[in-house]
């Protein structure tokens, strides 16, 4: 007799669990028999809903959003997880579910007992209603909050502190606890309380926001008047300290401990100091110019200097660590050790230091730590002024001597570098120990054993040369992974062909990286950096590429900056003098893939423009599989990726997106704009270029005798006006018609720099010689006068291979053919008079006035080269001032002759 497996109860358990997001998929529910069950409602949208079976359930026979699944009022699938226990099954959405919304939850027959028999197809309905308490808390009035010690209050969501006098006692918050600028310059405690999420401080004063026996994970302050006071005392715990805001920081009791504090970049742009008062295991400064007070109660194991920093006071250092981006620092107390990772100096004491240093007299070797391609040497003490004679090291398989190969003690890092080890061994064994004849050690023999193999290694650091600790390499295969150790290096085994991964860590943005394996070989240097998540108030935009190109480039622009690889900040100075630092391209890669980032640390009320060039232009961009994304405030996850066109052809500027900022920043409007254009001035200011091309066509319209084209010109000419007299015109319509303009306009419109400027040339037919036609128009930027008498000269030069240079042709004929009258006249290039190496014809020789009034007429320049020496010739054009000595070189073109 076949059994029938039924459902006969449903427990409905509430359960809070931590949220991943997945994307939904359509799933076709089956048309078999159903046993519905009661609908239910809920006001959880993250509610686990326990089903309860007669019998106990075979767990391998549950299959997740298979056979057990929640259909959304779309017939798209939602994404749970699923727990078996006994004969009960849990469903827990991935995500949360939607207030306001009625799912359907299905349990298929396919579920079986562990016996075998099968359960009828089941289903029941929930709905999630829109009044739903929220589990977050408000603390908006004065008082004593919390539970007692005997029974601490749990917060199953996040918690804001929103009034001055708050006192919260004996509490456990699951979430995030935030202490909101509402608190003003007031006072907070927080008594024997866990934080399991972050804590932000965005308010409080001078008097301090106090922690007392309680433990913190990481902890933001971001208060940007610099008053505010952070206080850890009793047995207080705290993993992490981001300050992002100069602040009074303290631990003072002997139980209270601040394990790291990270001075962000941001805080160059507070006011006043950052003061660590009591014990700290690592600081670590990456804010420019920035003065940091240690009082001579206070101790910093690890002092690391990662921007220009000035450290004031008698505190205690025992370890100095100075970063390139640390070179020229001050520090008044003198630290037990110093590590130098720059070519530079600091200032310690008032004295000049050049070279690492240790108090250590002899060394004790504790371990090492053996690989492929390095050796770390784990000393007790360090010592920085160790070299490879203080020590033997060796390597052997099976009693075989192996040699290593461009041996090199890094003693800053403590670590053996040598050429990647032979893979054709099996178990290969390091061995260090002390050279007899060095009195820097004590004695001691080391060994570490490890089987040879393909796979490769490398460094991880951060933007300042800093190798990271600590961080994840994971890649597409899944035995291929890797921790960084203290130095920032890495060691992953794997097979040949090409590796895909990331890293990843704490505090840190997921970036790509790549390894590349040969058969029979174990590669090195590997390096990646890795970019840290951007301060509560900043944007950072990142931009990451494959191998298809070297050099990709980042560009942020408004009407009053544009940051890129040739001008990476932007700020300016207060009345006081105080510099604020605006936007700063803070890592710039050139060797392919990247990462990329720019990071806006104030914002401005204006449009902001985001735009990518391809410049090594070696592909088309749409072959460079670009990517965009946006990271918000704190956040490691992007809000917004954008990818390149599949389809981009020559035009190597992609204008990726704009922001409209109003309010000092207050209000954002982010809109997508996703188009190619030929020029970067097309994208940072639309409107200027569209009336630079309605003069384009109207100089084409003085020139052009065919009437098609006449018409032509018309068109897009109409077109034009119009748009410029258009309100609210986006960026993707003046894109449009400047492409339209760039169609007709045979010789471009593209601005160059000097008091004139010329049009692009005309290339007509390589075969033939070549012809160079172009207009010249006023600019405004000069301060010629017209009486002043101004000379204007062409020269025509080919590449000599000989000199390695430019060389300039004598007897070249060029025209000058004056529209209006249709007077043509010539002019030869003979020998300077200044330059005996130089030959020119005079085009122009008067005041300026004149040669405005020939510009009025319209005018072209056209030449035939008569001589061919090489392959790549130049066309320059200059204008010389008689009254002022002043010379402009207005137009240079280059070109390759087939």
């Amino acid at each position: 007799m076949r059994k029938v497996f039924n459902v006969f109860v449903i427990t409905l358990m509430v359960v809070f669990t931590a949220l991943t997001s997945f994307q939904p998929s359509v799933l076709a529910a089956s048309n078999d028999e159903w046993k519905v069950i009661e609908s239910k409602t809920t006001s959880d949208v993250n509610k686990p809903w326990t089903i309860t079976l007669s019998k106990e359930v075979d767990a391998t026979s549950v299959k997740a959003n298979e056979n057990v699944y929640v259909l959304t009022e779309l017939n798209e699938k939602k994404v749970v997880q699923t727990e078996v226990s006994g004969n009960t099954i849990k469903v827990i959405p991935s995500s949360s579910y939607e207030a306001g919304k009625t799912y359907e939850l299905f349990i298929l027959k396919t579920v079986k007992s562990v016996k075998g028999t099968s359960l009828k197809n089941t289903k029941f309905k929930f709905t999630v209603n829109t009044a739903q308490e929220s589990a977050d808390v408000k603390i908006t009035k004065p008082g004593v909050y919390g539970g007692t010690p005997a029974n601490p209050k749990v917060y199953t969501g996040d918690v804001y502190v929103e009034s001055d006098g708050v006192s919260v006692k004996h509490a456990v918050i699951t979430g995030k606890l935030i202490v909101t600028n509402a608190v003003g310059e007031g006072e907070v405690t927080f008594d024997t309380v866990t934080v399991k999420g972050e804590t932000k401080i965005l308010g409080g004063g001078p008097n301090s926001i106090h922690f007392k026996d309680s433990v913190l994970v990481t902890v933001i302050v971001n208060k940007n008047n610099g008053s505010i006071r952070v206080v850890a005392e009793g047995a207080t715990s705290v993993e992490e300290v981001l300050l992002e805001s100069s602040a009074i920081l303290e631990a003072t009791s002997p139980a209270a401990t601040i394990e790291n504090v990270e001075i962000m970049e941001g805080v160059a742009n507070s006011t006043g100091p950052v003061k660590l008062i009591g014990t700290f295991n690592t600081v670590n400064n990456r804010a420019t110019s920035v003065e940091i007070q240690l009082p001579q109660e206070s101790s910093v194991n690890e002092l690391i200097l990662s921007a220009l920093s000035f450290i004031k006071g008698q505190g205690l250092i025992n370890r100095l660590n100075v970063t390139s981006s640390g070179n020229d620092s001050t520090v008044e107390s003198k630290p037990q050790s110093v590590v130098l990772d720059i070519s530079g100096h600091v200032t310690v004491d008032g004295e000049k230091i050049e070279e690492s240093y240790s108090n250590v007299v002899k060394a004790t070797i504790q371990s090492i730590q053996a690989t492929m391609s390095y050796t770390r040497v784990d000393l007790k003490e360090p010592k920085y002024d160790l070299t490879a004679q203080d020590f033997i090291i060796t390597a052997e398989s099976n009693g075989q001597s192996i040699p290593l190969t461009n041996l090199q003690y890094n003693a800053t890092m403590q670590m053996f570098t040598y050429s990647p080890l032979p893979v054709n061994y099996n178990e290969i064994e390091i061995t260090v120990r002390k050279n007899p004849a060095s009195d820097a050690l004590t004695e001691g023999v080391f060994s570490k054993k490890f089987y040879s193999t393909e796979g490769f290694s490398g460094r991880i650091t951060d933007i300042f040369g800093k190798g990271l600790a600590n961080m994840s390499l994971t890649f597409e295969d899944s035995y291929v992974r890797g921790v960084t150790d203290r130095n920032g290096y890495y060691f992953v085994e794997a097979q040949p062909g090409v590796h895909y991964g990331t890293i990843s860590g704490p505090g840190f943005i997921k970036t790509t990286i790549t390894g590349s394996v040969s058969s029979g070989q174990f590669t090195t240097g590997i390096n990646e950096t890795a970019i840290r998540a951007a301060a509560t108030d900043e944007m950072k935009i990142m931009l990451t590429w494959n191998d298809m190109e070297s050099d990709m480039d980042s560009h942020l622009a408004t009407e009053n900056f544009h940051v890129y690889y040739g001008d990476k900040t932007y700020g300016d100075y207060s009345d006081s003098g105080k510099y604020t630092e605006y936007v700063d391209l803070d890592w710039d890669d050139t060797q392919y893939f990247g990462p990329e980032t720019t990071t806006i640390r104030k914002w401005q009320d204006g449009r902001y423009i985001f735009f990518l060039h391809n410049y090594s232009g070696e592909n088309a961009m749409s072959l460079s599989d670009s990517k965009v994304q946006i990271f918000q405030g704190n956040s490691e996850t992007p809000t917004h990726t954008f990818n390149v066109p599949a389809d981009t052809g020559d035009d190597r500027y992609w204008g990726v997106f704009e922001l409209f900022v109003s309010e000092n920043g207050r209000n954002m409007e982010l809109k997508e704009l996703n188009q190619m254009s030929k020029y970067e001035e097309w994208l940072i200011r639309p409107y200027d270029s569209l009336l630079n091309g309605i003069q384009s066509v109207n100089d084409m319209l003085t020139v052009e005798q065919d009437p098609v084209e006449i018409a032509k010109l018309k068109s897009v000419l109409a077109e034009a006006n119009s748009l410029s007299e258009k309100q609210n015109t986006s960026t993707s319509e003046f894109l449009t018609v400047l492409r339209k303009i760039s169609s007709v306009v045979k010789y471009g419109f593209t601005q160059n720099s000097g008091p004139l400027y010329a049009f692009e040339p005309e290339y007509e037919d390589y075969s033939k010689p070549f012809e160079w036609k172009g207009f010249i128009r006023e600019n405004q930027d000069h301060d010629l006068r017209d009486s002043d008498r101004v000379t204007l000269k062409a020269r025509i030069g080919y590449w000599d291979e000989d000199s390695y240079d430019y060389a300039y042709l004598a007897n070249q004929k060029i025209q000058w053919a004056v529209n209006s009258t249709g007077q043509t006249i010539e002019h030869t290039t003979r020998l300077s008079a200044n330059y005996e190496d130089m030959y020119e014809a005079i085009l122009f020789d008067g005041t300026y006035g004149e040669l405005k009034s020939l510009y009025s007429q319209g005018f072209l320049l056209n030449t035939t080269i008569n001589q061919r020496p090489g392959n790549w010739y130049t066309m320059e054009l200059t204008l010389s001032s008689n009254e002022s000595y002043n010379e402009w070189s207005i137009y240079q073109e280059y070109w390759e002759q087939q």
